[in-house]
């Protein structure tokens, strides 16, 4: 279940997380992770710091974090475990507070920035410009398989509800070994690409379909997403893949915010 957390909605929402945020700034104040949650984040992010220093060959002092659309997934969990690793958190001017993996990919792709970000009031415009469109994102890794159904406007601008987004842990790669055949596997990694689609058929069809994760470009996956997309498309979308560098993107252009 969610819980309160800043942004509050109402002051009713405030009152009641007060307790919880005086036992998280007493754990700060003694130089603890605020809470569990926030020490295992850190934890895994410390270690992934560690890799990435030694393959740059300097230190970093700062990041940006993309996050995957799950319930238990908050943001002031990943700004206070930078706060206790000593690392600068990257704030991107997204709608929501929250830098989801599909505006990353979309950045990634080259979609939603404007031309030129040092020039405020002509990128503000060229966003303002740019038509939404409905964009389907799928992630296939060793651990989870994900599909999202999103409505897009500019990187900055994302509506991905909650009911137009499916996580499967049991779908993820390594997992093929666990399943009877090889052949069902690949029937439920078909039904869970197709179910937001089959389920809901007044969606708008997407008009481009987003890669990633280091398991899409298996030979069966691609084909598999290519036949879901042929029976549930009446134009079949652009499939586009290798966008890795969605937060870099954003933030190259952090000097400049569409809100302001």
């Amino acid at each position: 279940m969610a819980r309160s957390q800043p942004p509050y909605h109402d002051i009713g929402d405030s009152w009641k997380d007060k307790p919880r945020e005086a036992l998280r700034s007493a754990r700060k104040a003694m130089g603890l992770p605020p809470s569990k949650d926030v020490g295992y984040l850190a934890n895994v992010l410390s270690d992934l710091r560690a890799q990435v220093e030694k393959y740059l060959g300097a230190p970093i002092e700062s990041a940006g974090v993309t996050t995957p659309h799950l319930i238990a997934m908050y943001q002031e969990d990943l700004q206070d475990a930078f706060d206790y690793m000593g690392l600068r958190y990257l704030s991107f001017p997204v709608r929501y507070d929250v830098f989801y993996e599909t505006s990353a990919a979309y950045a990634g792709y080259g979609y939603g920035l404007c031309s030129d970000y040092t020039h405020r009031a002509e990128c503000k415009q060229q966003q303002q410009d740019m038509n939404s469109e409905v964009v389907m994102a799928v992630l296939y890794t060793r651990s989870a398989l994900t599909v999202s159904f999103s409505v897009v406007k500019s990187a900055y601008y994302l509506y991905e509800s909650d009911n137009r987004y499916l996580t499967n842990f049991t779908l993820r790669s390594d997992a093929r070994a666990q399943w009877a055949s090889v052949d069902e596997y690949w029937n439920q990694v078909a039904m869970n690409l197709e179910d937001l689609m089959a389920q809901n058929p007044y969606y708008k069809r997407p008009v481009r379909v987003l890669l990633m994760g280091d398991q899409v470009h298996d030979e069966t996956f691609t084909r598999i997403l290519e036949g879901v997309l042929r029976r549930q498309t009446t134009d079949m979308p652009d499939i586009v893949s290798d966008g890795s560098k969605g937060a870099a993107e954003m933030a190259k252009c952090m000097p400049y915010d569409p809100y302001k």
